[in-house]
């Protein structure tokens, strides 16, 4: 049997994570619409947030779809992160669609956002030449 100090440590984790899911849902639809205007293609949430498992150290976990042709990793975040300035903790991955393509069937973050994942942002197909 568990004793009262238990309980209220179990009631102030809940209420913890209560907060932090608001607090990530107000971050998350801050940043939706930075990623659109910078040029995403498809943006998608996946991890404890999108599992409904928040806890008080959740964190935002995105998958960014680029357009082809954008800078090398290593810049394309950089300048994501700056672009966005998130407020809380985030880990984004942004890939082109052919290194998403090859990236997708190896175990990691990658196959785990486009297994699980849901889509909160898919651009309509362009009227390319």
């Amino acid at each position: 049997m568990g004793s009262g100090g238990d309980r209220r440590r179990t009631a102030d984790a809940g209420l913890a994570a209560a907060g932090r899911r608001s607090a990530l849902e107000a971050e998350l639809a801050r940043l939706l619409p930075l990623l659109v205007a910078s040029g995403a293609l498809r943006v998608v949430l996946y991890g404890s947030m999108n599992r409904g498992r928040v806890h008080p150290d959740s964190d935002l976990d995105l998958l960014v779809v680029v357009p082809p042709g954008a800078p090398p990793l290593p810049v394309r975040l950089a300048r994501l992160y700056g672009r966005l300035s998130p407020r809380l903790p985030c880990d984004i991955l942004a890939y082109t669609p052919a290194e998403l393509r090859a990236l997708a069937g190896l175990p990691g973050p990658v196959a785990e956002a486009l297994a699980e994942g849901r889509i909160l942002y898919d651009a309509p197909p362009s009227d390319g030449p």
